[in-house]
């Protein structure tokens, strides 16, 4: 039995899809027999299902220094190391990078190893904090091959970095017997082409360009409805976030189909969702690192479009393969969704067949002893640091530039 720190910050369902892994990993090492504590900042709705788990709780005051409020945020970690040393873990596990510092001091002082979790690619350039405390990581593990090549390119050593493709539920992302009763609830009927959306809305994920080619759909799919869900959250502020909203929605007026939009906000009811939709898509231009969204549309029996960037060819393979569109490229996105128009008359076992491609390759249960055994080598070893040396500064990354459709 291993005893496990893990470090998050808001253990919320609506931040995105790290918030959602981290649970399914405590949860399944918890299952397993390992006594797993979380240290977390701030409240989030997902805390009710680690207490569920058998996850202890432990709410600290912070992980970095923040240079505006040095002093304050300096007490905060302080007193939060305190807590974190009184749960006396073998080995210290974390969901991102930017928590590194922390828990190389904590993972030091006990002499216990450190394994970070590679979620996010890595940053045009690593601040002091996070260079010192990704020093003192022992194992890092990346949620897809491009991952790993994105981190190893930045001067990180290959034989430290384990790859564990991402994992979902898969008894929880399944196909529902009432999905008529479903589409009635959100104003659909059966015969309505509707394509689903759910993530970030910020610039990366390219909305825009979503709502072009949805645009183009309506043209052969007059009644095609796009549901839109989730919130502006990757901002400097607020007020930022709302402003890009409202200019989504002013282009969609543009466009004519202000009717057709559905914006929803953030929703816990995605299972539902998805059984409501016949498509879903991620339209980035900006690397994912994995695209958890396509996985649990498949796993609903719901086909998923996705750009050719970052770890979302590691998703879309097999017979899924052919959802996959060049990013930026508003006529081939509009080309595939136009296609799955009318899939479920034409071809019934369709979501069958995607659903056994998650089945196969993206359970939790395999993400979770994958990640345990990375853990339990690593708690073997000892406290071996094994992290960068150096950092290779990033090449600019090319933009992906939208491109609107003629007519």
């Amino acid at each position: 039995m291993m005893r496990v720190l893990a470090l998050e910050g808001e253990p919320s369902g609506m931040r995105g899809g790290q918030e959602h892994s981290l649970l399914d990993v405590c949860a399944g090492l918890a299952s397993a027999g390992h006594a797993v504590t979380l240290a977390y900042l701030t409240d989030g709705d997902l805390l009710s299902r680690y207490t569920a788990a058998g996850v202890r709780l432990a709410r600290v005051r912070g992980y970095a220094i923040d240079r505006r409020r040095p002093l304050r945020s300096a007490w905060a970690a302080a007193v939060s190391l305190v807590r974190a040393l009184r749960s006396r873990p073998d080995i210290i596990y974390i969901n991102q990078y930017h928590d590194a510092l922390f828990a190389a001091t904590v993972a030091r002082l006990l002499r216990v190893p450190l394994v970070c979790h590679l979620r996010l690619f890595p940053p045009s350039e690593f601040c002091g904090q996070w260079r010192v405390g990704l020093r003192g990581v022992s194992s890092f593990i990346a949620v897809s091959e491009a991952t790993r090549r994105a981190y190893v390119e930045r001067g990180f050593d290959p034989r430290a970095i384990d790859v564990v493709l991402n994992g979902i539920d898969v008894e929880r992302f399944h196909a529902l017997p009432d999905r008529e009763t479903i589409r009635a609830s959100l104003g659909l009927s059966l015969d309505t082409y509707t394509v689903l959306f759910v993530g970030r809305i910020d610039r990366a994920k390219n909305l825009e360009g979503l709502l072009r080619a949805f645009s183009a759909v309506r043209t052969t799919a007059p009644e095609a409805r796009l549901l839109v869900v989730g919130r502006p959250l990757v901002h400097s502020d607020p007020a930022e976030g709302e402003r890009y909203l409202s200019t989504l929605k002013e282009l969609a007026a543009s466009l004519g189909i202000t009717d057709a939009v559905r914006w929803l906000g953030p929703r816990a009811d995605v299972v539902e969702l998805y059984n409501a939709a016949d498509a879903c898509v991620l339209p980035s231009i900006e690397p994912e690192t994995f695209g958890r969204t396509l996985a649990e549309a498949m796993a609903c029996g719901t086909p998923a479009v996705g750009t050719s960037l970052g770890g979302v060819p590691e998703v879309l393979v097999g017979e899924a393969a052919r959802f996959v569109v060049p990013p930026g490229d508003d006529e081939a996105l509009a080309g595939r969704l136009g296609e799955l128009a009318g899939w479920r008359r034409r071809d019934p076992e369709l979501g069958a067949r995607l659903r056994e491609i998650v089945v196969r390759h993206f359970d939790s249960r395999r993400m979770v002893r994958e990640v345990a055994a990375v853990l339990e080598r690593t708690a073997a070893g000892g406290a071996v640091r094994r992290g960068p040396r150096r950092f290779v500064a990033s090449a600019p990354r090319p933009s992906v530039a939208g491109g609107a459709l003629n007519g």
